[in-house]
């Protein structure tokens, strides 16, 4: 009488799964060094939009928040923060009042490809910090958003002047 062994079953061909998994991972290696690079990239790219936006040179930074791609090339957005990435604001106090027409003339030395405005003459209808003139500009496919605010009182007496800039994508 021979007894016969039960039958084992075959292995699976390990080096067929050491394959696929090599795959998967080389992929996601390349796919995460591709992201990064473009980040990289893109962050050089409003970088030099940034710097070439000159102000002059007596307007003081009051305030300045930028938001920038962090590891992995990704923009981690808390609750309160839906700007895109990347972007900048930067509020600027100024030593003296300017008017509607420094600010289009600082516009058109930047060589925006075109900007609109809206401003207001209703100085002195409300006390607080009024917005006078606010202009929308375009440059290299980013938007810059540029606002002129002063407090008032009601008899139009105007201080403290500031220039608010905002870069983003456009």
């Amino acid at each position: 009488m021979t007894h016969s062994l039960p039958a084992v079953p075959k292995k699976r061909s390990s080096s067929k799964l050491k394959i696929f998994v090599g795959i998967v991972v080389g992929f996601l290696i390349g796919a995460i060094t591709t992201h990064v690079v473009l980040q990289n990239e893109s962050v050089d790219s409003f970088n030099k939009i940034k710097q070439s936006f000159a102000v002059p040179s007596e307007w003081v930074v009051s305030t300045s928040n930028e938001r920038l791609p962090e590891i992995f090339g990704t923009c981690a957005a808390s609750v309160s923060d839906v700007r895109d990435c990347p972007s900048s604001f930067t509020k600027y106090s100024l030593p003296t009042k300017t008017n509607e027409q420094e600010l289009s003339n600082l516009l058109t030395g930047q060589s925006f490809n075109d900007f609109e405005k809206t401003c207001t003459n209703n100085r002195g209808a409300t006390a607080g910090r009024i917005t006078l003139c606010s202009f929308t500009a375009v440059k290299d496919g980013y938007s810059f958003d540029l606002s002129y605010s002063v407090n008032s009182d009601l008899s139009k007496n105007e201080t403290d002047p500031e220039v608010t800039i905002s870069i983003e994508p456009s």
